[in-house]
């Protein structure tokens, strides 16, 4: 789920940019860059740890940008196709429920419930609940879940509780 990795990235810094707080204006722009974002491969970048510049910049023809490059080490958050997580439920509705695992939002849809537990929409908060109401998911409810289908460029999945151990 969290993994501590070294990246490479090319940082493009503009020529107003090169003076004399050059160090200052690549860290600040490197973090604006690739904090908060997703690596193609890796997922989502929580935090960089530390940056160095490890080469020469070189200046692009067109444009007069010079490019930086860079190696990072950087935590990031990465889910796994079959992968049982841990989240919390933030949307309830017929068609299913919502759960935050982190930055990745998760659907698990009613055909992915249990066939016990039964869509509730008088009670308040909404939920799905067993016959006996041993176990509800509301909103707030943590929940696990094995998450089946995952797109870290869109920060989005699918998930089931239909298996044993899953659930509230």
């Amino acid at each position: 789920m969290f993994f501590r990795l070294i990246l490479n990235y090319n940082l493009r810094i503009h020529p107003k940019d090169l003076g004399p707080h050059l160090q200052e204006t690549i860290k600040e722009k490197f973090e604006q860059e690739v904090e908060g974002t997703t690596h193609p491969k890796w997922g989502y970048i929580v935090s960089v740890i530390q940056m160095s510049v490890v080469g020469k910049a070189r200046i692009e023809d067109n444009t007069g940008y010079a490019v930086f490059p860079i190696q990072y080490e950087a935590v990031v958050f990465h889910i796994f196709k079959n992968e049982i997580v841990n989240g919390i439920v933030e949307l309830i509705s017929e068609a299913g429920f919502t759960v935050n695992v982190g930055p990745l939002s998760v659907l698990v849809y009613s055909k992915n419930i249990p066939e016990d537990m039964t869509y509730d929409p008088n009670s308040t908060p909404p939920c799905f609940k067993s016959p006996d109401e041993s176990r509800k998911i509301q909103i707030g409810s943590h929940v696990r879940i094995k998450v089946f289908v995952v797109d870290e460029n869109k920060m989005v999945g699918m998930a089931t509780i239909s298996q044993d151990y899953l659930g509230v």
